[in-house]
């Protein structure tokens, strides 16, 4: 039987061999890119062929600790070392919770799946959340890989007095008193994928039905970065460039005052993200009528050269499904 719609109700995610809970969204999709066969005679294109690899994606956002820290940590550790990972959206039958058990149930998922993406956001008065996003060589409805499961209820939901911003590390500058009354606090992952292509045409191998790109690796360097907003409650940290130093080695953990590098980190509600060895980018401070208070920023970054990189991003906890 046709169904009339398909809202929330009816859908699982799963990543990996874990089904998540508190999924709040997911997207899929391709993007082809076209070029046109021009000539003269002709005002339009007489064809438009295919040069690049299409792409496939799927992004999908949940609370936070809707996957376990460490389980997290793995899926990132596989993304920078260039190994895949499945991400499936399953769907069930129209007008009830969605029961794994159900016959009718169907799948789409991600084909040579790489991890591209991570973010996680906390604020004040919001629930902390997680996305993820990922590219592949192609879209198969009907995985072979085990659909989602049935998600738990058990939702272990973080709460803005459960998330603690560390930069305990930091010295000099008043950083820790500067930054007494945070506001929101977030997290985020890049690393871009690249497909690699061949002058002549070969069949695909066997279980791929991809023609247009013989292997996917990572684009080294990955970036990662955490980003503060706290009330102000003086005129500022004093960062000068006068006593910047231009190698971030040659700093110290008064990053301000130095420019050298760093330990920060945020424990949203049992998961933790911690940025190792990270330099400090930029802090601003911005005062206007109307505002409830004045508000201090700061932008903290790594630069991920693989997986045995000494600046990295690193995710923990036993919170989660």
């Amino acid at each position: 039987m046709a169904r009339n719609r398909i809202i929330y109700q009816s859908e699982s995610v799963k990543v990996g061999n874990q089904t998540a809970i508190g999924v709040q969204s997911v997207s899929y999709g391709l993007d082809v890119t076209r070029e046109d066969v021009l000539q003269f005679g002709d005002l339009g294109a007489v064809d438009r062929i295919i040069l690049e690899a299409p792409v496939a994606n799927m992004e999908v956002s949940m609370y936070v600790n809707g996957l376990k820290g460490d389980f997290l940590n793995g899926i990132l550790q596989s993304g920078v070392a260039g190994s895949g990972i499945s991400c499936i959206a399953s769907l069930g039958a129209e007008g009830t919770d969605f029961n794994a058990a159900a016959a009718s149930m169907s799948s789409v998922g991600i084909v040579s799946g790489s991890l591209t993406s991570l973010s996680a956001e906390a604020s004040v008065g919001a629930i902390p959340t997680l996305t993820m996003g990922f590219e592949g060589i192609d879209l198969d409805y009907g995985p072979s890989d085990a659909p989602a499961g049935t998600p738990a209820t058990d939702i272990n939901v973080a709460t803005q007095s459960g998330v603690v911003v560390d930069v305990s590390n930091l010295q000099g500058t008043g950083f820790t008193g500067h930054y007494v009354h945070p506001q929101s606090c977030s997290v985020s992952f890049d690393l871009g994928v690249e497909g690699l292509q061949e002058l002549s045409y070969k069949a695909p191998t066997v279980g791929s039905t991809n023609k247009y790109q013989y292997a996917r690796v990572p684009s080294y360097p990955a970036t990662a970065s955490m980003e503060l907003e706290a009330f102000a409650v003086d005129r500022g940290m004093s960062m000068t460039l006068a006593t910047l130093q231009q190698k971030a080695g040659e700093g110290n953990t008064n990053v301000a005052e130095s420019g050298g590098k760093c330990n920060v980190g945020v424990d949203m509600g049992g998961t933790t993200f911690n940025l190792i060895n990270s330099t400090l980018d930029s802090v601003s401070f911005s005062s206007s009528i109307g505002d409830t208070a004045a508000t201090c920023n700061a932008t903290f970054s790594v630069s991920i050269g693989g997986p045995n990189s000494n600046s990295r991003l690193d995710i923990a906890g036993t919170v989660g499904p």
